[in-house]
């Protein structure tokens, strides 16, 4: 569960999730890494509402994948992840390196690059999937009712100014 909190710690994945709960655990991810690496999210992030948080850097690991390092101040996990797009939405699947389980997050980003936002998919789901064509259809279907997303969480570079 504490590496289930430091993912929630890393874009609250990711930070907030160690508040709000664990979001929705998977064998598989959405798909295969297509979505190119998005430049905007390279670099190092803090936690928006809590200033003296964790913080994570985000580089490129190859033209589809992101490695993530987080340092906390229980010490440091370095975590894998890539996008998904599933209708209008960029999904990140995201796990620790030495990990099988995905942990999904909608992830939205400001227009400039400024800020991240993401969205854990909710624990609640009961459901567990084998192939990642069902869990995809599952998340088109349901994306869009309310109580699919766990308390969102907004991440900044540490140099941006708070909102």
């Amino acid at each position: 569960m504490a590496l289930i909190r430091n993912a929630a710690l890393l874009w609250s994945v990711p930070l907030l999730l160690a508040l709000t709960g664990c979001p929705y655990q998977s064998e598989v991810p959405l798909d295969t890494p297509s979505v190119p690496v998005d430049s905007r999210l390279l670099g190092t992030w803090q936690d928006g509402s809590a200033p003296n948080s964790s913080v994570y850097r985000v580089e490129p690991s190859d033209p589809f994948h992101y490695r993530i390092h987080s340092e906390t101040e229980s010490g440091s996990t370095e975590f894998e992840g890539f996008l998904s797009q599933v209708g209008e939405r960029t999904y990140l699947n995201l796990r620790e390196s030495s990990a099988a389980t995905y942990w999904l997050f909608w992830l939205e980003v400001a227009p400039e690059g400024t800020s991240l936002t993401l969205h854990p998919v909710t624990e609640n789901i009961t459901e567990s999937f084998s192939l990642p064509d069902d869990l995809r259809s599952f998340v088109t279907q349901n994306q869009n009712l309310s109580f699919f997303f766990e308390k969102p969480t907004t991440y900044l570079h540490p140099e941006a100014p708070l909102p």
